[in-house]
């Protein structure tokens, strides 16, 4: 994941899953106010074909979300 160009850690902070659902959260530590958030997300990947993975960033109280089908597995939002 990046913010405005720049790599950033993340924090594992657990998950949910609910029959053929799995919920992942991740958090950063507070940077620099972001105007683009890229992310590449392969998770589930290898395990399952076809897998469609959704992301969703907040960014204060603004939320965006986008949907990215196997192959595919980077997005970009902008804040």
């Amino acid at each position: 994941m990046t913010i405005n160009g720049k790599p950033i850690a993340l924090q594992f902070l657990g998950l949910e899953k609910e029959e053929e659902a799995v919920w992942c959260y991740f958090e950063s530590d507070a940077c620099e106010l972001p105007s683009t958030v890229q992310i590449k997300n392969t998770l589930l990947y290898q395990a399952l074909e076809g897998q469609i993975n959704i992301m969703h960033v907040t960014v204060g109280n603004q939320r965006k979300s986008l949907k990215v089908d196997q192959p595919e597995f980077e997005a970009a939002f902008q804040f």
